[in-house]
């Protein structure tokens, strides 16, 4: 009975515990962000705006050349998400490689590998990987995204 009940305890800190908290909401993000060809309507929509509650209100994501951007606001991230899915009926975002740092004090960062996969109606496709370093904060009592710094990922030595 013991063993059983330790069991059950370990296993609920570790699907509990902010590191995984965190991939999960890293996981959700990506799914957001992508659509599969043919995905529309008023579903992706709903899926575009679920991004708000991932993110704190005045998010910040700053990506570097060649795809400059700073985008501040969740809602203008949702609206750059939209117009992307406008331009782009394939795009696909993963992030892996995940590496968790959590603090007592409610803060986390999180670094990984990011790949966005983007198909035009053409069918040309780009892809873009950045190593990115995400500052997550514990809000409300779950974790969101405060700021996003993506940066070219760096190509192992051959």
């Amino acid at each position: 009975m013991v063993v059983a009940l330790v069991a059950v305890i370990a296993g609920y800190r570790y699907w509990a515990s902010d590191e995984r908290q965190i991939r999960r909401l890293l996981d959700h993000v990506a799914d957001a962000v992508s659509q599969d060809e043919g995905q529309s309507g008023m579903g992706s929509l709903a899926e575009i705006t679920s991004l708000t509650t991932y993110l704190l209100p005045d998010v910040e994501i700053d990506a570097t050349p060649p795809a400059t951007a700073r985008i501040a606001g969740a809602s203008e991230v949702v609206s750059t998400v939209g117009r992307l899915r406008t331009l782009f009926p394939v795009l696909q975002l993963s992030i892996v490689d995940v590496e968790v740092s959590a603090a007592v004090d409610g803060t986390a960062t999180a670094r990984a590998t990011a790949t966005l996969t983007m198909r035009n109606r053409e069918g040309e496709e780009a892809v873009e990987t950045r190593t990115v370093v995400i500052s997550l904060l514990k809000h409300e009592g779950r974790w969101v995204v405060g700021v996003a710094k993506a940066a070219p990922a760096v190509e192992p030595a051959v």
